[in-house]
């Protein structure tokens, strides 16, 4: 398992699809490199912070697993 832990995107390119599409390079990667499965840890209530939001792991088909505490852990494949 591979774990996308934080996104880091300069405020200007801030709303502009960049953390999709770093996202979807992630995951490529981690797939090609023989991952079985991806996690991310978005905070809970976080509009936009660094770890990445709920509503950008959903339609990129991450599947909410359970809260820990500040977090939700969120999984792809396996």
């Amino acid at each position: 398992m591979w774990s996308i832990v934080c996104f880091t995107i300069d405020r200007h390119a801030r709303r502009r699809g960049v953390a999709g599409a770093l996202l979807d390079g992630a995951v490529e990667h981690a797939l090609a490199r023989g991952a079985t499965s991806v996690e991310a840890y978005p905070h809970v209530g976080a509009g936009d912070d660094y770890m990445g939001s709920m509503a950008l792991f959903e339609p990129a088909g991450f599947v909410r697993v359970r809260d820990a505490n500040k977090r939700v852990i969120y999984r792809l494949g396996g």
